[in-house]
């Protein structure tokens, strides 16, 4: 009784009640008793989410705990599933918004700096065009600090 009140895992409880289905052979009362009893318990020790069926007898019960810890596992791995899925979607966003953040920061950058070297020297050839398209923002970032100090395009462009 001690290992069905006490059961780690409820995945052994067939195994008890096998055992005690051994011990009382041949005692249909007794029998009984103990399947309803197992059953309080085990609807006690899960709060009512382990609903079963009446039983009358210790096989019985023990067909019924075999099947429900399987429906009981299926249900546990697709909420462990979805869990899985929704966390991973979440994250993905996360990642999703940061790295949008960074290209719109980069595009902005691009987007001023082109405006900056105009207004300063004209219209851009379509090297310089080119060049801040695939442009690192880094290398943005290093030509913008030279865009106000530079006499010519090539000065802001140089490689040091």
């Amino acid at each position: 009784m001690i290992r069905v009140e006490h059961a780690a895992a409820p995945e052994v409880l067939p195994q008890v009640v096998a055992l005690i289905h051994e011990l009382v052979a041949g005692h249909a009362e007794l029998e009984r008793t103990f399947a309803i009893w197992i059953q309080a318990v085990l609807s006690y020790r899960s709060g009512g989410a382990w609903v079963l069926p009446e039983v009358m007898s210790l096989r019985e019960l023990s067909m019924t705990l075999s099947n429900r810890f399987e429906v009981w596992a299926k249900g546990h791995e697709q909420r462990g599933q979805e869990k899985g899925f929704q966390e991973g979607r979440q994250e993905g966003e996360v990642l999703g918004v940061a790295r949008g953040k960074a290209e719109g920061r980069q595009e902005g950058e691009q987007v001023l700096l082109q405006k900056l070297l105009t207004k300063r020297f004209g219209p851009l050839p379509a090297e310089v065009l080119e060049q801040l398209a695939c442009a690192s923002t880094e290398q943005i970032e290093a030509w913008a600090d030279r865009v106000l100090d530079a006499a010519s395009l090539d000065e802001v462009f140089r490689v040091h």
